[in-house]
């Protein structure tokens, strides 16, 4: 091995020990005793609707799929609709008024050429006319543009047999810290567990509907705890590996989650 390789191994050791170590700190969430799950989403269900949750990405999405199992139309009170977070109501419904805008430009080049002659003397001292190429240039850009702006419904209709996600707030941005809770496990994780007195997250959405236009409300209650919260590594919860199309693998690589859930959450954070 050459001093250059050598020096090139002992900086590239150097960069990786140097690198932050990243973690996850993991939350599991325990639901009503009145929904069901499966490993793809959470699930509440009366005679005229199913909603649907699926908690798992960075911060917890606490965001619904309505789908509405009647033959009329549902409408969603949104203003009466709230995300309540340790006894704290969020409204739905913020009577705001949202703005599309689009435009489209075009540029296009203009210019001047011309020849001009400059007497110089050569490198010989004798007196010579060169001719130069000048040119003038400018870019010319027209655009044209709309903006299309929309008020927040403040009823969310549903046609039958049709759903619609509604969606507004995370559960938590920030790392738990607990002095019996490991914040940098080493190999394995470290674990916090709650029960519904204890907790320090508990969560859910009150939401109201009506079946019809002449229908009577109905107030739905879905509530959630975190029962769990985990710290680990990050070579404990993501793995590199090939994307697979149609049951064929792919020579891009990814990284996926092994241990993933919708009744789960998680924030990255780095040593």
């Amino acid at each position: 091995m050459t001093f250059k390789n050598l020096f090139a191994i002992l900086v590239l050791l150097s960069i990786v020990s140097c690198a932050p170590k990243s973690y996850y700190q993991v939350f599991r969430v325990e639901a009503d005793k009145g929904m069901s799950g499966n490993n793809q989403e959470l699930i509440y269900e009366d005679d005229h609707c199913k909603i649907t949750y699926d908690l798992w990405g960075a911060s917890g999405n606490i965001g619904f799929l309505f789908y509405n199992k009647s033959d009329q139309m549902i409408y969603i009170q949104k203003d009466e609709t709230f995300y309540i977070q340790n006894g704290t109501a969020n409204n739905y419904y913020k009577n705001r008024t949202i703005t599309n805008s689009s435009s489209r430009g075009v540029s296009a080049h203009q210019g001047n050429n011309a020849t001009v002659s400059v007497a110089e003397i050569n490198t010989r001292g004798l007196p010579q006319v060169n001719s130069l190429h000048v040119s003038s240039k400018k870019e010319v850009i027209n655009s044209t543009g709309y903006a299309v702006s929309i008020a927040e419904e403040i009823v969310v209709a549903i046609p039958p047999q049709t759903a619609k996600y509604i969606s507004e707030y995370y559960i938590n941005d920030f790392i738990y810290r607990d002095c019996d809770l490991q914040r940098y496990p080493r190999r394995d994780s470290a674990s916090a567990s709650f029960v519904a007195t204890n907790t320090p997250f508990s969560f859910g959405n009150r939401i109201v509907y009506q079946v019809g236009k002449e229908g009577t409300t109905k107030t739905i209650i879905n509530n959630f705890y975190v029962s769990s919260i985990t710290n680990y590594p990050s070579s404990s919860v993501v793995k590199t590996t090939y994307r697979e199309i149609c049951g064929k693998q792919t020579n891009e690589l990814i990284q996926v989650f092994k241990v993933s859930g919708p009744e789960k959450f998680y924030l990255k954070y780095y040593r």
